[in-house]
C-alpha cells in the first residue's frame, strides 16, 4: 500500500504589503537598490551632458531674470537706481561724467559695463544689463566646461547652484560683471598665465576685490616680476583714455570715498548696534544714507567702530598674506585657492560695509578650489552654498524686515555672518597647516607656459 503524499506548507513572517504585492522582502530591497542604481546612472549621465549643463544654465538665468525684471524692475536695485542714471548722463553730456569730471565710488573701468547697456536705450537698460551679465557667465561656463574634466564640470554645476541659491543679486550688480572675468582668469592661470593676469587686472579696475586674487598670485607663484609688469602695463592702458580726457587724480577717487561710510547694517561689526536697535537699547537705530544709498546703524561708539574697521581690515589682510608667504617659503603652491578664498573673506568680514553682492565674490576662489582639489574644497563649497541660501533668505525678499530690525529676520542675517566666519576659520586653519611640498607641485606653480603636467588643468 502506497503512502499518501503530504504537502508541506512553510509559514513565514511576511509583511502584509509585501504579501499583497506578491513580492518577497528581499526582492523588494533588491528592487529599491535597482531603482537607486538607475537614478545614480541617470544623474551621472546628466552631470556629464552638455545639454543638461546648458539647460540648467538657461533655467537658472531665466528664473533669476524673471524675478529681477518683474515688479517694474524694483529688484534691479542699483542697476535701476544708479547705473542707468550715470549712463544717461554720459550719453547726453548734460552732467559730469563720473570718474572723469567728478569723483566716483567705483574704479574707472566700471564705466564700460555701465555704459554698454545704454546702447539699447534707457527703457531697455535693465534687460540689456541682465543679458550682458548672462553672456559673460555663458563665456565663463564655456571656458570651464570646454573639456570633459570631472573637476571642472563639478565646479560648473556648483557655480550654477550657487547663483540659483543666491538669487537676484547674482545678476544685477557690478560685482557680477567682475566674477565671470575672474573665473575665466583663474581657469586660464595654468595654461594662459599672461592672459589670466590681464583679465584679473581688468576685473580689478571694474570692482576692487579681484586685487586680492592678484596678490595671491604674486605671493605663491613664480615669475613675480613678470606678473607685476603685465598688471602694471594693463593698468596703464586702462587709465590712459580717462587721463587723456582730464580725469587727473579723480582716477583714484574711489579709494578715499569708502572712508566716509558708516557701519552698514549687514556687516558683522554692526551686529551689536543692530540688535540694540531691535530691542530699543541706548538710542541705537537704523538710518538711510542717501549719499551712499545704504542703510547704516548708529549708536554709542558706532562712529569710532567705523573708523577702526579700515586699519583692522588692513591688519587682517596682512595676517592672511603672512600665512600665504609662509606657504610660499614651504613651497606649498597648492594653498593658492585657499589663500584666495581667505583674502576674499577677509575683505568681506572686516569691512564696515557688507552688501549682499559681496557674497558673489566667493564664486571665483571656490570654483578654482574645486577645479584644483575637489575633495579638499568639498566643505567650503557646501558652506558657500549655505551662505548663498541664507543671503537670499533675507535679500531681497525680506530686506525691509532687516531695515526695521525684525528679530526673526535678524537671526537669518546673523546665521549668514556666522557661516562666513566659519568659512574664514577653515581657510586660516588650512593655511596654518601648510607643509613642505612632498608631491609634484600643481601646474600653476610651474614655469608659466610650460606643457601641461596634468590633464585636470588643461
Amino acid at each position: 500500500m502506497r503512502t499518501p503524499r503530504v504537502s508541506t506548507v512553510t509559514i513565514e513572517d511576511t509583511d502584509p504589503a509585501t504579501a499583497a504585492s506578491g513580492a518577497t522582502p528581499s526582492g523588494s530591497r533588491g528592487d529599491r537598490d535597482d531603482v537607486l542604481e538607475v537614478w545614480r546612472s541617470r544623474i551621472a549621465v546628466a552631470r556629464e551632458s552638455r545639454a543638461w549643463m546648458w539647460g540648467a544654465f538657461a533655467f537658472v538665468h531665466l528664473a533669476i531674470a524673471a524675478a529681477v525684471l518683474s515688479f517694474d524692475g524694483y529688484h534691479l536695485g542699483d542697476v535701476h537706481t544708479a547705473y542707468v542714471t550715470w549712463a544717461q548722463h554720459a550719453f547726453t553730456g548734460n552732467h559730469d561724467l563720473v570718474g572723469i569730471d567728478s569723483s566716483w565710488v567705483y574704479p574707472i573701468g566700471a564705466l564700460v559695463p555701465i555704459l554698454l547697456p545704454m546702447l539699447f536705450g534707457q527703457a531697455a537698460y535693465g534687460v540689456a544689463w541682465v543679458a550682458m551679465v548672462t553672456a559673460l557667465n555663458a563665456g565663463a561656463l564655456l571656458v570651464l566646461t570646454r573639456r570633459r574634466i570631472r573637476a571642472r564640470w563639478t565646479a560648473a554645476w556648483w557655480w550654477l547652484g550657487f547663483m540659483l541659491l543666491l538669487g537676484p543679486i547674482s545678476l544685477v550688480r557690478l560685482d557680477t560683471v567682475s566674477v565671470p572675468i575672474a573665473i575665466v582668469a583663474l581657469v586660464w592661470l595654468t595654461t594662459r598665465p599672461r592672459v589670466a593676469i590681464v583679465l584679473l587686472t581688468i576685473a580689478t579696475w571694474i570692482k576692487v576685490w579681484p586685487a586680492v586674487l592678484l596678490a595671491s598670485v604674486l605671493v605663491l607663484l613664480r615669475r613675480r616680476m613678470r606678473t607685476l609688469a603685465i598688471s602694471l602695463i594693463t593698468s596703464a592702458a586702462i587709465v590712459a583714455v580717462p587721463l587723456a580726457l582730464g580725469a587727473g587724480t579723480r582716477i583714484l577717487s574711489f579709494v578715499g570715498m569708502q572712508d566716509a561710510r558708516g557701519l552698514q547694517i549687514e556687516s558683522p561689526v554692526a551686529s551689536g548696534w543692530l540688535w540694540a536697535a531691535a530691542f530699543h537699547v541706548r538710542s541705537s537705530h537704523v538710518f538711510y544714507s542717501s549719499a551712499l544709498n545704504t542703510f547704516e546703524v548708529t549708536g554709542p561708539g558706532a562712529r569710532i567702530a567705523a573708523e577702526l574697521m579700515t586699519p583692522l581690515l588692513a591688519v587682517a589682510v596682512v595676517v592672511v598674506l603672512a600665512l600665504g608667504i609662509r606657504a610660499a617659503v614651504l613651497k606649498d603652491a597648492g594653498e593658492l585657492p585657499t589663500l584666495m578664498l581667505s583674502l576674499v573673506l577677509a575683505l568681506i568680514l572686516f569691512d564696515k560695509v557688507l552688501s549682499p553682492q559681496y557674497i558673489t565674490w566667493l564664486a571665483a576662489p571656490v570654483v578654482f578650489g574645486l577645479v584644483q582639489n575637489p575633495r579638499r574644497f568639498r566643505y567650503p563649497a557646501l558652506l558657500a552654498l549655505a551662505i548663498a541660501a541664507l543671503t537670499q533668505s533675507f535679500y531681497p525678499w525680506l530686506y525691509h524686515y532687516v531695515v526695521v530690525v525684525n528679530p526673526g529676520v535678524l537671526e537669518l542675517l546673523a546665521a549668514r555672518n556666522v557661516a562666513l566666519c566659519a568659512l574664514f576659520a577653515w581657510t586660516i586653519l588650512e593655511l596654518w597647516r601648510a607643509k613642505p611640498a612632498v608631491r609634484p607641485q600643481p601646474r600653476y606653480s610651474a614655469r608659466p607656459g610650460t606643457p601641461a603636467a596634468s590633464s585636470a588643468n588643461a
